[in-house]
């Protein structure tokens, strides 16, 4: 007589041991809990960027170095008194404020001139798009683009522009070569007081960069330069350094502001140096081949004229309004 295992072949495979069933259960155990494992730390991964991208976009407030004012303005005593010498407290607008655009391609120095006008009245200084390394720095109006703030920042020109629906706009035109290499020294450092290095310049980057930076510097000018000159104002950054009391005085009367207080006037026009100030610094190379030179000169060009026409227009407008 056969025995059983012999009359059915391959019935211990059929039959596993109790052994056997343990060790199948021990590595499905170990690949469920390795699968959960993963998806937690992917999760908590994903929470921590989260968190950083959302401290690196949200405002926050220097604990200690703020308080409020009557009309909710954040005013700063803590401010520096070496970026600041003439006014330590700040606030937000009492009264509503015409939306008046302080317009300028990136690296013009408008943070300068907002820094300077923020001395003088006290008030504010908005922007369209928050940078929250100057809000950290100082520019407590930097978060706010409504009728708060003396003046609002932008970059824009064209349908975002009209989007915005300005009343009025101060343009801040600075020489093309000067403000397309700060603009370059902010892209390449991610900060505002930056240098880049040397040999970012001898990259395709910067030949990508460099053209299209022209051509942006010439559209953004000309489009405001196209703007009613009896709504628009006009200034060059290297005739506010070299008259700060007359330019700053214009841009005043501009604004239909009031109430300046001279001695603050003094103060800023004698001690102010600026917010965010970019040390000086010569390249020992020529960054513009001959293409962008000649690309730049015909932009330049181009502007210059078109300031000229808007300086004969505000003319005629004055005439007719007296």
């Amino acid at each position: 007589m056969a025995k059983c295992d012999e009359d059915l072949p391959g019935s211990r495979q059929q039959r596993p041991t109790l052994a056997v069933l343990g060790d199948k259960f021990k590595r499905q155990a170990s690949s469920f809990l390795h699968q959960v494992r993963c998806k937690w730390a992917v999760a908590v991964l994903g929470l921590v960027v989260g968190i950083i991208i959302l401290a690196s976009t949200v405002p926050i407030f220097p604990l200690g170095s703020l308080r409020w004012s009557s009309n909710e303005g954040p005013i700063g005593p803590q401010l520096d008194p070496k970026m600041r010498p003439c006014r330590s407290t700040l606030s937000f607008a009492s009264t509503p404020m015409p939306r008046i655009a302080l317009a300028s391609f990136a690296g013009s120095g408008n943070t300068f001139l907002r820094g300077a006008l923020e001395q003088i009245t006290g008030i504010w200084t908005g922007s369209s798009v928050p940078d929250y390394q100057l809000y950290h720095g100082g520019f407590y109006g930097e978060v706010t683009n409504d009728e708060k703030v003396i003046l609002i920042k932008t970059h824009s020109f064209g349908k975002k522009a009209v989007k915005a629906n300005y009343k009025k706009a101060i343009l801040l035109i600075r020489k093309p070569e000067d403000a397309i290499l700060a603009k370059w020294n902010q892209y390449k450092t991610r900060t505002h007081t930056g240098i880049a290095k040397a040999d970012t310049y001898d990259s395709r980057d910067w030949e990508y960069f460099a053209p299209r930076a022209i051509t942006e510097w010439k559209e953004l000018n000309e489009y405001w330069l196209s703007q009613n000159p009896a709504t628009l104002h006009v200034v060059q950054f290297d005739e506010l350094l070299k008259d700060k009391r007359g330019e700053i005085k214009k841009i005043l009367d501009f604004l239909e502001y009031k109430d300046t207080d001279e001695d603050i006037l003094n103060c800023v026009v004698q001690k102010y140096q600026g917010l965010f100030k970019r040390r000086k610094y010569k390249l020992d190379f020529e960054p513009f081949n001959t293409e962008l030179k000649e690309q730049m000169e015909n932009a330049r060009d181009l502007i210059q004229q078109a300031v000229e026409e808007w300086k004969f227009s505000k003319f005629d407008t004055v005439e007719l309004e007296e």
